[in-house]
């Protein structure tokens, strides 16, 4: 999407829970013209993940409403294999992109896209890098990662402002982390004898921003803690006129128990038991939301 200066982001109210994301924004125009552009979804990248479905992944339940009323949009598929766009050479084959060809690990209930190639074509995608190697059995892998957005026409008229909102439900990370990788050893030379993994899964943890009394709290306990996390784009918002004027963040749990977290330079208010809030007025976003949530399992292995 190209930058449209003349439009101003007065407001956005983003709702993120791990069932839904809801987002609400009040674009106004304060030129004497009506502005008629393109206005964007982007989705995070996602590549042929077993742990992930695709739908999901691609926010497939994507829903559209301006002023209320609901709205048509388009899609819009890319593939990807690093920063090389593959998007012409897997519509050679007619394998759909956003599905990664019906592959899947076998879940879906289509026929495999990859193996319904003939041998030959199947030799010739692998050589063009789209696929991994085919084995005896024909099947291979999906090498591609899925760019994918939600785009529509929109009118702005002069003077006025437009309200939109969209849903849908989200890609979920999760990882399993044992209380003792999350504070870094003491020493040194303990520090560099750490596996990898153990490194990771502290960074992974410590991406989402835990407090010091969280970490503390889940050092401490005796099984292991379950990290989820629901992420969102939100620079697209500096293609508009710069900044958002007012912007509100809720996060919603699944209940008490569970312990919630995010990168936030301000204060965040417990609206009750399961709602936080974190509220700021003319912000320029500098980097994407990474909200955590975080419950704990007396898991034996």
């Amino acid at each position: 999407m190209r930058r449209e200066p003349r439009v101003t982001m007065a407001k956005e109210v983003l709702k993120i829970s791990l069932k839904q994301v809801e987002v609400d924004y009040d674009f106004r125009n304060d030129t004497d013209a009506d502005v008629t552009t393109e206005v964007a979804f982007p989705i995070p990248p996602y590549d042929n993940n077993v742990e992930v479905d695709p739908k999901q992944a691609g926010f497939d339940d994507f829903k559209l409403w301006i002023e209320d009323k609901p709205f048509a949009f388009q899609t819009d598929l890319r593939a990807f294999i690093g920063k090389k766009d593959v998007t012409t050479i897997v519509n050679k084959y007619h394998l759909d992109i956003a599905t990664f060809a019906n592959y899947q690990w076998g879940i879906s209930d289509k026929p495999n896209q990859i193996k319904a190639l003939t041998p030959a074509a199947r030799v010739s995608a692998f050589r063009e890098g789209i696929i991994s190697e085919p084995g005896a059995d024909g099947d291979a892998e999906a090498n591609w990662s899925v760019h994918k957005r939600y785009y529509w026409l929109q009118t702005f008229p002069a003077h006025a402002t437009v309200h939109i909102r969209h849903t849908y439900t989200p890609a979920i990370g999760y990882s399993l982390v044992e209380p003792g990788v999350i504070i870094p050893p003491a020493t040194p030379a303990a520090r560099m004898s750490e596996s990898p993994d153990r490194r990771f899964n502290r960074e992974e943890f410590t991406s989402l921003c835990p407090s010091p009394a969280d970490i503390t709290k889940l050092s401490r306990f005796k099984g292991y803690i379950q990290p989820e996390w629901v992420d969102f784009i939100l620079t697209t918002a500096n293609t508009w006129k710069r900044p958002i004027e007012d912007f509100t963040l809720i996060v919603e749990r699944t209940n008490p128990e569970q312990t919630v977290s995010f990168c936030w330079d301000g204060p965040v208010e417990k609206l009750d038991a399961n709602h936080f809030r974190a509220h700021t007025t003319n912000l320029i976003p500098t980097k994407e939301l990474h909200i955590g949530f975080y419950s704990t399992s007396k898991l034996n292995f």
